[in-house]
């Protein structure tokens, strides 16, 4: 007993005397324990790394069998355009991460689903609320959809993006996108989270991906918000290169399966079958769709082992600053005592001195209450006076100022619309328009790689193919003017040359006039000329021609072709565009200048085309923009 005493006082003489020896042997004794207790977890754990995921066997009780055998047919909606997570392909078969999902599930739960396609996601969700589809096949859970709908178990996650275009450097949070316009799509799960969760954020919610991207791309939206995949998935179908990614959405995206309200029954069903979908079956459909790098992540082994380790370290630490620490706590003790006993007497001076003060200060702020009051009484008194005579002129302000605001609201709708419609048009021309030199800037690449692999290129062929590339990239960089300047809005009139506009209109179209065999018969009588506005007069005219354009694409008819006649009536000009695209209804006729009037399919035509080409030319230009059935095609005649 007295030489383990005797030992320890030797041990605690030689911490003081020489602390920091002391410690680093400590330290290593500690760490060589901390190496040994490692070494004997990894070899006593079992290695499960490798071992594949076992299935969890599905077993349904016979009421859920009886469930099943009662509804043999399960009608599933999914979002008919929504790649990569779900869309029907050029076939009509259902693709997508949650369709192979979907086939998981019917294979394990010995089921089919009925699959029911409707013309966007919109339909989707009114026939399901009237139980005309019985599942969605990918949706994101959230209060408002909870309500009339039950969500089963993620079977897949996928994270938010913030996307804005490249002149943004920055990175982006939500709370940085209040105040901002950002575009969402009708009834999404952004749509649906940042109108319930972030009202502070003005949404502009539009119809598809495609235009919300396109929104960001042209400086008509600040932000775009979207799962990351659907976002970059369209990103790079459409060649939109000006818009990046900057920023993460504090939500992620966990795609359930949406089930009928009244089947609690098919939820459980659903939920045994996605516990039986095992991690390399999940791993499988995500990779196929979205695919990503595997990382490493550690095994359970080494979290122990680290674990062992860092309580050893930690432990060792507190053993040797344990008693240094109660020294300078002892230390400091007495410091504090100290200092306490002297606030104390501090304290009793001031309480003594705060005694009278106080009573001082209670008088004064008796008087100056009345005071307050009084001048209160005053002033609510006039206030009451101003608030009557401007609730009267808010009155008369917001009468006319509300009937203002719904006639310019309503037209610059109308506008908007119309100029979304023209640029959508636009870049399909100007893709036509570039396929050719591309296709020739590629074959000059090739012939210049080839003749240099050969040793056979020559500094005058360089010079020579060069020279060509470059001319077809100009004549491609010149388009991408056109198609600004197109754009562009004109302040003052100006006298236009009626057939240089009509020829610029027509190079536009030239592209996709040829790729669909389209003959275009031009003839100008004499150089004829007029006073407007020369962008908005191509608009009209443009939109005339893709209406012409469309309509012999879709009666497919044999030798179309559009003619065009400019002339001088009356020191008026005057031109003409015919088809032989077999005309137009009688009943219809009337009715074809009409905002939103169009007899295009779905989600091919918007109604604002020919209406904007009547305000332009008779409103904004005083012209006259007529049509009439001609032959065997329809005549359109524009007098300005």
């Amino acid at each position: 007993m007295k030489v383990a005493v005797s030992t320890k006082l030797t041990l605690w003489t030689l911490i003081k005397r020489n602390p920091n020896s002391v410690r680093d042997a400590l330290l290593v004794i500690i760490c060589l324990i901390s190496t040994l207790l490692t070494c004997t977890v990894f070899i006593l754990l079992p290695n499960n790394s490798a071992a594949a995921p076992t299935p969890y066997p599905i077993q349904l009780t016979p009421s859920e069998q009886s469930w099943l055998k009662a509804h043999p047919t399960i009608r599933l909606a999914p979002d008919p355009e929504f790649k990569p997570i779900e869309y029907f392909d050029r076939r009509g078969s259902y693709q997508g991460v949650a369709a192979d999902n979907l086939k998981l599930l019917e294979q394990k739960l010995g089921v089919k689903f009925s699959i029911v396609k409707t013309r966007n996601w919109d339909e989707v969700l009114e026939r399901f609320k009237k139980n005309e589809i019985d599942l969605l096949g990918a949706i994101v859970a959230t209060p408002k959809r909870r309500e009339f709908m039950r969500i089963s178990e993620p079977l897949f996650k996928v994270p938010g993006a913030i996307i804005v275009r490249n002149t943004v450097e920055r990175g982006l949070t939500f709370a940085q996108l209040k105040g901002l316009r950002v575009a969402v799509v009708s009834n999404y799960t952004a749509h649906d989270v940042l109108k319930n969760q972030y009202p502070e954020i003005q949404l502009d919610v539009v119809p598809t991906t495609i235009a919300g991207l396109s929104k960001v791309s042209f400086g008509m939206a600040d932000a775009y918000v979207e799962n990351l995949a659907t976002a970059t998935h369209y990103m790079q179908e459409a060649a939109i290169a000006n818009v990046h990614v900057a920023g993460e959405t504090p939500f992620s995206y966990d795609w359930g399966i949406g089930i009928r309200k009244d089947w609690p029954e098919l939820e459980g069903i659903l939920n045994k079958g996605i516990a039986a979908i095992t991690e390399d079956e999940r791993r499988a459909v995500l990779n196929r769709w979205l695919p990503v790098s595997q990382k490493w992540r550690p095994g359970k082994a080494f979290t122990i082992s680290a674990a062992v380790l860092s309580v050893s370290i930690l432990f060792g630490a507190i053993l040797v600053w344990n008693r240094s620490l109660q020294l300078q706590v002892t230390r400091r003790t007495a410091a504090l005592k100290a200092e306490v006993a002297e606030r104390v007497r501090a304290e009793q001076e001031i309480r003594t001195l705060n005694a009278g003060l106080e009573d001082r200060v209670n008088e004064r702020t008796a008087e100056l209450e009345m005071e307050i009051a009084e001048r209160q009484k005053a002033q609510e008194a006039l206030v009451v006076k101003q608030l009557q005579l401007e609730s009267l002129n808010r009155s008369l302000e917001a009468l006319v100022s509300d009937t203002l605001a719904e006639l310019r609201q309503r037209d610059q709708s109308l506008i908007q619309q119309g100029r979304l419609a023209a640029m959508g048009e636009m870049i399909n021309n100007i893709a036509h328009q570039w396929r050719q030199p591309l296709n020739n800037i590629g074959l000059i690449v090739q012939s210049l790689r080839i003749c240099s692999d050969a040793g056979t290129l020559t500094a005058d062929e360089m010079n020579q193919e060069s020279t060509t590339a470059m001319g077809l990239i100009m004549h491609m960089s010149n388009t991408i003017d056109d198609f600004r300047n197109f754009f562009r809005v004109d302040k003052d009139k100006q006298e236009l040359q009626i057939s240089k506009l009509v020829k610029r209109s027509l190079d536009f179209l030239s592209a996709a006039l040829k790729d669909h065999h389209i003959k275009v018969k031009l003839a100008i009588e004499t150089d004829v000329t007029a006073i407007g506005y020369q962008n908005e007069y191509g608009q009209a005219l443009l939109n005339i021609l893709a209406n012409a354009k469309d309509a012999l694409l879709e009666r497919n008819v044999p030798d179309p072709h559009i003619a065009i006649h400019v002339r001088q009536e009356n020191e008026r000009s005057v031109v003409t565009v015919r088809d032989n695209g077999g005309g137009i209804a009688a009943d219809i006729l009337p009715k074809i200048f009409d905002p939103y009037f169009t007899t295009k399919e779905p989600n091919k035509g918007t109604g604002i085309g020919l209406y904007m080409s009547k305000v332009i030319i008779e409103q904004n230009m005083g012209g006259r923009l007529t049509v009439q059935n001609v032959d065997s095609g329809v005549e359109f005649r524009i007098e300005l």
